[in-house]
């Protein structure tokens, strides 16, 4: 493992997580615990995750019972980014690892902030899905994203993306599909799903159920992490793209860690 990276791509996979790096990623394969074991993150382990950025369970049973009257907490070693739910978000659902959140797809999100990436320029993403429908051809449906409060064509999605009406496949889009990268497996209906995506600042990678995708480039792969790909002020969501001129690509279906 190069540099001082500090990603683990586990072969069961964890979290619904956030992190940032100072130098290159270098994502390798771990086991941990038993063999086919899967654990959230405990708290005995953060002190080896400096960087997490954030980490969201969402195992919260109702909203507004996560720290400070928010309704889900971050978990990370900054614990500052909570995020408030909006639309109709279920919560205490059957979840991949404890309990997850519902996104009915049309108005429910959750806002975690406006300053999580502002000082780096490399990261990760991870989180598990499960969706009940595949989006139409050209439908995307937004895992995680950011954009300008300002700029509504400056915006960066990890999310499930039509590539038919039939083939759902992990995408990384930005500035309304100026850049993208779209995975190569095609994601079945009503499963759980690891999805990660990470950005050396040169170039994006995604993996799913623990193995890298071979990528189909839209533009160009930039591998710019959200502050170099988002311009000014932004806003950071589950669930949907926060355009400046309003709302796109609802979630439709469950969110893990």
């Amino acid at each position: 493992m190069s540099g001082s990276a500090l990603f683990i791509l586990v072969t069961c996979p964890l979290w619904l997580m956030a992190t940032a790096f100072a130098q290159s990623i270098a994502p390798v394969t771990a086991q941990l615990g038993v063999s086919g074991a899967c654990y959230e993150l405990k708290s005995s382990w953060l002190s080896n995750w400096g960087n997490l950025a954030g980490y969201w369970t969402l195992n919260e049973t109702a909203a507004g019972t996560a720290p400070s009257s928010t309704d889900f907490a971050d978990s990370s070693m900054g614990a500052t980014n909570h995020g408030t739910a909006n639309g109709t978000l279920t919560f205490n659902s059957a979840g991949r690892l404890g309990r997850a959140a519902v996104f009915d797809g049309s108005t429910a999100y959750v806002n975690v902030g406006s300053s999580i990436f502002d000082s780096q320029t490399a990261g990760s993403l991870s989180a598990w899905v499960n969706f009940p429908s595949k989006p139409a051809f050209g439908i995307s449906h937004s895992i995680f994203s950011s954009a300008s409060t300002t700029n509504s064509n400056s915006i960066v999605s990890m999310q499930l993306y039509g590539n038919s009406g039939s083939d759902t496949r992990l995408r990384i889009t930005t500035r309304t599909l100026n850049n993208a990268v779209l995975g190569s497996t095609s994601l079945a209906t009503n499963k759980w799903h690891h999805v990660v995506f990470t950005a050396s600042g040169s170039a994006w990678k995604v993996y799913v159920n623990g193995r890298p995708e071979s990528l189909t480039v839209v533009g160009s792969n930039t591998g710019g992490w959200f502050n170099q790909e988002v311009s000014g002020t932004m806003t950071y969501t589950l669930g949907v793209v926060p355009r400046s001129t309003g709302r796109i690509s609802y979630f439709n279906g469950s969110l893990d860690d």
